[in-house]
């Protein structure tokens, strides 16, 4: 389900390719669309960390809250999808309302998303993450084969599919009791450790790869 949730990302533009020859019809729709999610995503993201920072997620994990983001991302990908199918949709309010529901929903999801992975050490979280990506990767690479009316139902069932665990986690009231967790066992320069130690290689290796695939410049000949 959370490669459900990396599949149907809409900050992710790649996730919107299955939309792509509809959405090039109604070209006008676009720019609103994207303004609105991305300048709202960012507002709301300066918000939650302000929030944080004050000790005040709970806020975000509360059951209503993650149940209307789940609403939220739901009905914003539905409009998306109105406007990409029928042009008499394809309006800029249409856009800047779907855009901002996805925005909302994004953020508040993502938060009770991490919060479920923080019951796993960093070494497992990031293992998940990994395998997790590829999995969304591979769900992409399928829907991108298939016919838009495919595509389109089975994109519908993995937006349900990515709202199903923060939903029953928050219905449950468990949102939280793992990044509390994580925290009571390690001090913020224990988690300082532990996440320096998981991801130094894989920053050296990034380094190394990036050396060697830069560009290389040759003296001029005189």
């Amino acid at each position: 389900m959370f490669a459900a949730f990396l599949a149907t990302l809409p900050i992710y533009a790649p996730n919107q390719l299955l939309f792509e020859t509809e959405i090039l019809r109604q070209a006008a729709y676009m720019p609103s669309f994207a303004n609105a999610l991305l300048g709202a995503s960012a507002l709301l993201g300066i918000a939650v960390a302000l929030m944080s920072a004050r000790g005040r997620m709970d806020v975000v994990l509360r059951q209503g809250v993650v149940f209307m983001s789940a609403a939220a991302y739901v009905t914003g990908y539905g409009l998306f999808a109105l406007a990409a199918s029928f042009e008499g949709f394809a309006q800029p309010a249409v856009a800047v309302a779907a855009g901002l529901l996805l925005a909302a929903a994004t953020v508040a999801l993502s938060i009770a998303w991490g919060t479920y992975l923080a019951q796993f050490d960093l070494r497992q979280a990031l293992l998940w993450l990994a395998v997790m990506v590829g999995v969304a990767a591979l769900v992409e690479l399928l829907l991108s084969s298939v016919t838009f009316a495919v595509g389109l139902i089975v994109f519908a069932v993995l937006v349900l599919l990515s709202c199903l665990v923060p939903c029953w986690l928050a219905w449950k009231g468990c949102l939280g009791e793992g990044e509390a967790r994580s925290a009571a066992g390690l001090g913020a320069a224990g988690q300082l450790r532990s996440m320096a130690s998981v991801v130094a290689m894989p920053f050296v290796g990034l380094m190394v790869f990036a050396f060697i695939m830069g560009p290389v410049s040759s003296p001029s000949s005189t």
